[in-house]
């Protein structure tokens, strides 16, 4: 076979691999209202917040800065554009924030195409990575195409830059820290080995489950080296990424016990009652693209039978780790897909170690088309899942026929992102400063009101940044966050002209409340907000009016 090592092919292969996947993912890039789960909102409040040492503890003080230097850097072009250069002062943050709070498509697009920036960064470090492990193969450079356009047309990519999750960056790092750790031939350089610490310690402070690569990499030492001399390595490896881990987190080394009650709350969220035990297989085998998973348990017979091991020590790491997080991902009853993304460009690694095993060119085609196939499949369904979304229809159908004014009372998920105006503002003001005052008279302790109630403080910063103030917006609160009994009869219920109801939102609250609604109220539409799964048009919300 000839030599293609200095031809310049696969680059440009990589390069029309990378136009396609980054066409595809741009079909996508408005998607949304402009959210397209729940909770996104809260990683934008945070990049405001953390200007004033105030990140939420849910959102990493890193991710926090990535995002608030996105949002003003968004802030400061805006005024550039529009020839405003003269407001910036002092309240920069909190100018930023109103604007923000007004209409936030921008800022949350410019963070957008930011992940997709780091995204395909991520697929040059794969290409990289996998460069250095089958170097030695005579067609290396494109086995390292093949295994970085599987990460560019992984539909987790897609979901985890649109959904603003932490995910995107943590692969990142994953990828980076496993480079390292392979340039420095299992610790033996000391300093290349120290940078993929580094690494692994910024994926662990993006995404906490990253710490797997530091605790699979050791095993693979132990493995490898032998006990004792594994853990000589081990000790700084391990160090050195648990300080940038508590650093790049931030809670977990400024305010320990609030990151342990995040933590806790994290295990329970994540329960899901709703997935069954061994839903997790048909995850694994769904997010991984169908072949890969068979794949890996393939490789895995190479190095354990001694009839087929491999003398590349590399390899034969790459394999073992791959089966860890396979075994470790197989294990989790509520997995989701794109929690294996960090992981992802290490089975791919493996696949295409597994293509260099296979002698007959036809079949090697017919399996790298086989691959693709599938990955692209599943990277239009999930573009298309987005495009027929309809995240935005319950925000519409408010702007087109509720007054400023008027009270909406939403019973389910605050998913009205929607500018307060000044008279909710004061009135969210009120109720938040009333839950923390009663906590206080109670009798609760410090403490316990700390840890409990920090939700209530962070809101109550972000109104003080609004100066209580703001001349558009609308008058709605939701029994998730302002209960009736927390407004002071500020509102009450015969205030409500509009109720948003989500269906099967069962609390004995919302039972009480929705017995009246149905008595006083008649259903007049049902609408989209952001939650849900993609495709399936988001949490649908019924909107009742109050009778005339």
């Amino acid at each position: 076979m000839k030599n293609t090592g200095s031809n310049i092919l696969p680059y440009g292969v990589l390069a029309i691999i990378s136009v396609i996947a980054f066409t595809l993912k741009l079909q996508v890039f408005s998607a949304g209202a402009p959210y397209v789960t729940i909770d996104d909102y809260t990683l934008y409040e945070a990049g405001f917040l953390v200007w004033f040492g105030e990140a939420p503890p849910q959102r990493m003080y890193f991710e926090s800065w990535l995002v608030g230097i996105t949002s003003i850097a968004t802030y400061v072009w805006q005024l550039v554009v529009t020839g405003n250069l003269d407001q910036l002062g002092l309240n920069l943050v909190a100018d930023a924030y109103r604007a923000f709070s007004q209409n936030p498509n921008d800022f949350v697009l410019t963070y957008r195409a930011l992940m997709l920036l780091v995204d395909f960064a991520t697929a040059w470090c794969v290409f990289l990575l996998a460069y250095h492990l089958l170097a030695a193969h005579t067609y290396g450079r494109w086995l390292a195409v093949f295994s970085a356009g599987l990460y560019l047309f992984s539909y987790n990519t897609i979901w985890c830059y649109i959904v603003a999750r932490p995910d995107t960056v943590t692969a990142f790092f994953a990828v980076l820290g496993t480079y390292y750790y392979y340039a420095s031939n299992f610790g033996e350089r000391k300093n290349t080995f120290y940078f993929s610490a580094i690494a692994l310690g910024c994926a662990t402070g993006f995404k906490l489950h990253a710490a797997l690569f530091v605790v699979f990499f050791i095993i693979d030492m132990i493995r490898q080296l032998g006990f004792y001399q594994a853990i000589k390595r081990a000790i700084p490896f391990g160090t050195i990424a648990v300080f940038i881990f508590a650093v790049t987190a931030g809670s977990p080394l400024f305010d320990p016990l609030l990151y342990v009650k995040l933590r806790a709350l994290n295990v329970k969220d994540d329960e899901s009652p709703w997935i069954e035990w061994g839903e997790q297989f048909f995850t694994v085998m769904r997010g991984t693209g169908w072949l890969i998973a068979p794949a890996i348990i393939a490789a895995a017979a190479i190095i354990f039978r001694p009839k087929t091991a491999i003398n590349n020590p590399k390899i034969a790491s790459l394999i073992f780790v791959s089966c860890l997080f396979l075994i470790f991902f197989l294990s989790i009853r509520q997995l989701r897909a794109y929690w294996m993304l960090p992981a992802l460009p290490l089975f791919y690694i493996t696949v295409a170690y597994l293509l260099t095993q296979i002698r007959h060119k036809v079949f090697i085609g017919i399996a790298v088309c086989s691959i693709y196939g599938i990955f692209i499949a599943q990277s239009f369904i999930q573009s298309k899942e987005f495009d027929n979304a309809h995240y935005g229809e319950l925000k519409t159908w408010v702007e087109k026929n509720v007054a400023p004014e008027d009270v909406i009372y939403i019973i389910g998920y605050d998913t009205l992102f929607l500018p307060c105006n000044t008279t909710c503002l004061t009135n969210r003001k009120a109720s938040l400063e009333k839950m923390l005052a009663e906590a206080t008279e109670e009798g609760e302790s410090f403490t316990s009101r700390h840890i409990r109630q920090w939700e209530e403080r962070a809101y109550l910063i972000l109104i003080d940044m609004l100066n209580v103030k703001s001349d558009v917006g609308f008058n709605y609160y939701g029994l998730n966050q302002t209960p009736l009994a927390s407004l002071e009869n500020k509102v009450t219920f015969k205030d409500i002209q509009y109720a948003l109801v989500l269906p099967g939102y069962n609390t004995p609250e919302a039972k009480e409340l929705l017995e009246k609604i149905q008595q006083e109220f008649t259903r007049v539409a049902t609408a989209n907000a952001p939650g849900g799964k993609a495709g399936t048009g988001g949490l649908p919300y019924d909107i009742y009016v109050r009778n005339q």
